[in-house]
């Protein structure tokens, strides 16, 4: 549904200093590759050395976005996000709501409420010890310390390289042994999503999002693989190919991955794999494709396979 976005609106959705703080980034002409993407625009923001992506749009009747800088929450807009949508309403966007549903507006977890309730009563120097002990064992816990604070920024090539090699290695099992139990199978993919899991938690990049297109490819061949024994291993091939899926949706979200795009990385991946690929169906993906998104994937998936 088409709706009217003013100057007025994006002042009464930020605070009077995010909006302050916006309309300096705009008249310093911060707001870089705007464009239109999931109802309303996206676009990069020049913040002193950083740039961030920033997306912002209407959830149900309430103007919203998403930025990865540390000012950004859930119901109020952070100067980015201010900077972007003001460009936008300037640059004269058309701007449809998307439902409640959206991912974008979701809340935070119970579970994770109470963890924060709980680390509240601690003594702060009590709470860093604590951290730091597990993030020595814990690699998710120390990725994820390392991104907050600045100290880790996208995968670079030697990370993308680890993860490829380790999905090669995998790949090579049915291949390279006369004799392989397919528990070493089931091994090899379980460490690959393990990989994956923890590259996710940094910030997303292009790069990121064709690795894991090209571990979904190889999984493909591998869940055959372990079909040959579906007793066992359907239900572990099932969940190791949702991981694959949860971390690829979960990039093209962060990236804000447009409607032509992404179909024409899924209708690739569906035509090249040997069985259905754990990104198909498109039915995770309705929400970033839309309805001219999932009809492209349609034509291009047909026209790839010579339908």
């Amino acid at each position: 549904m088409a709706v009217s976005i003013a100057t007025d609106t994006v002042r009464a959705a930020a605070s009077a200093q995010a909006y302050c703080g916006g309309e300096m980034l705009l008249t310093a002409g911060a707001v870089r590759n705007l464009e239109h993407g999931f109802g309303g625009a996206n676009a990069d923001v020049v913040d002193g050395t950083r740039t961030w992506q920033v997306w912002v749009g209407v959830v149900g009747r309430v103007l919203t976005g998403g930025c990865d800088c540390a000012d950004r929450r859930a119901t109020v807009l952070c100067p980015h996000m201010v900077a972007a949508a003001l460009a936008a309403v300037r640059a004269g966007f058309t701007w449809n709501a998307l439902p409640k549903s959206r991912p974008d507006a979701r809340t935070v977890d119970p579970a994770e409420r109470r963890f924060r309730a709980l680390a509240r009563t601690l003594d702060a120097a009590d709470l860093v010890a604590m951290i730091a002990r597990h993030a020595v064992r814990d690699r998710m816990l120390s990725t994820d310390l390392e991104v907050v604070t600045g100290c880790l920024g996208a995968p670079g090539g030697e990370d993308l390289e680890r993860l490829r090699a380790l999905v090669d290695e995998a790949r090579a099992i049915p291949d390279s042994r006369y004799e392989y139990d397919l528990h070493d199978v089931a091994t090899a993919g379980r460490a690959v999503v393990a990989e994956l899991q923890v590259l996710a938690l940094r910030p997303p990049s292009v790069e990121l999002l064709d690795a894991v297109e090209y571990t979904a490819e190889r999984w493909d061949h591998l869940a055959g693989v372990l079909s040959q024994d579906w007793r066992t291993y359907d239900e572990e091939a099932r969940e190791i190919g949702s991981a694959i899926a949860a971390v690829h949706g979960g990039l093209c979200e962060r990236l804000r991955i447009g409607p032509a795009e992404l179909a024409e990385r899924l209708a690739r991946l569906a035509a090249v794999c040997e069985t259905d690929s754990c990104l198909y169906p498109t039915g995770r993906y309705r929400h970033l494709l839309g309805r001219d998104g999932l009809q492209a994937f349609e034509r291009r998936w047909k026209e790839l396979r010579g339908w």
